[in-house]
């Protein structure tokens, strides 16, 4: 698209743990960083309204968008959207088709949301399921994760689709040439695996498209070996939620060693600031949201417990993507 044409950014205010508050803070913080977009905060039109005047939001570039249902996590999906024609992510995903928004971020529903990507947003040609993409920090860069949710029982074809997607993901929104492609397995021999794996493998190794390098076994992700690790949803899943509890109890083991005592409390003062920068790079909620790739439009999926620095990162993906025009590019690599 064009550098000067305006990027319409829809926001669904609901399904956040911190609520509709921290999109408007996030929304007035990254407002006058750029000028070609606009936000559209979908959500309770006098709860909306009453925080845009708490924290004087009055940009021109920022518009409230009234719906008056939403999709709770508890409720089955596709139900969900098809009787719910008012809630955030319904109405989303219609300006989202009919082109009146050029992107989505929502800490919602992730069966709803990935329901709208594969039934009413549509996937691309030749894709039959959209993939979640999540970044993870390693020892030497970041990973991305892909299907790290979003379907449970896969296909070979399907994963060597999302490494192709993850591939031209990488490059262009990481800025790495020919990232490194690795097979999500319990072992680094090509013969190792189940049915899914020995038949994705071969699929990788003869395919000009990426840059494989096998298999990848789950302790060696950590050392940063693959920019892309492929795995079908289910153990994507888990191997991210597994990191996240990781750091999460790291987070709390280092703090409670820091101050057992005076000596480890004077020693924490003196590496204070090396320490919270290095722990950072851990903090999921520094990396953004997660692309549903695949689809025909860019959809956000961001953490149901999401802080205001995430939804700035989540604004930031969005205005890149779409301006690197990565459909366009995830339709040229798969035509190979």
């Amino acid at each position: 698209m064009c550098i000067d044409e305006k990027i319409k950014i829809g926001i669904d205010t609901y399904g956040a743990d911190n609520g509709e508050e921290i999109f408007v803070l996030a929304v007035k913080e990254i407002s006058n960083k750029f000028d070609n977009i606009e936000f559209y905060l979908y959500g309770n039109e006098n709860k909306l309204s009453e925080l845009f005047n708490k924290y004087g939001v009055k940009s021109s570039n920022v518009f409230l968008v009234k719906t008056t249902e939403e999709i709770k996590l508890d409720e089955h999906p596709v139900m969900a959207l098809r009787t719910k024609k008012d809630s955030t992510i319904y109405r989303l995903g219609e300006d989202l088709i009919s082109g009146k928004i050029s992107a989505i971020i929502s800490a919602g529903s992730t069966g709803a949301i990935l329901a709208l990507g594969q039934l009413y947003v549509k996937t691309l040609d030749g894709i039959k399921r959209p993939a979640i993409a999540t970044l993870i920090p390693t020892e030497k860069n970041m990973t991305l994760v892909v299907d790290s949710g979003a379907n449970m029982d896969a296909d070979s074809e399907w994963l060597l689709q999302y490494a192709i997607l993850g591939s031209v993901y990488y490059t262009e929104m990481i800025g790495v040439d020919k990232p490194k492609v690795g097979l999500l397995n319990v072992g680094v021999e090509p013969t190792k695996g189940n049915k899914l794996s020995l038949d994705t493998y071969k699929l990788l190794s003869n395919d000009s498209r990426i840059n494989f390098i096998g298999n990848i076994e789950a302790r060696d992700i950590t050392k940063g070996l693959c920019d892309i690790l492929v795995a079908d949803g289910f153990n994507g899943n888990v191997i991210l939620k597994m990191y996240e509890g990781v750091a999460s109890s790291l987070f709390t083991v280092i703090k409670k060693a820091m101050t057992k005592n005076i000596m480890t409390k004077f020693a924490s003062l003196l590496l204070k600031k090396s320490l919270k920068n290095t722990l950072k790079k851990y903090d999921a909620h520094e990396y953004g949201g997660a692309p549903l790739i695949g689809c025909r439009n860019l959809i956000l999926k961001c953490h149901g417990n999401a802080k205001k620095n995430e939804i700035c990162v989540c604004i930031e993906q969005a205005y890149n993507f779409i301006n690197r025009n990565l459909i366009e590019k995830f339709n040229n690599s798969l035509r190979g």
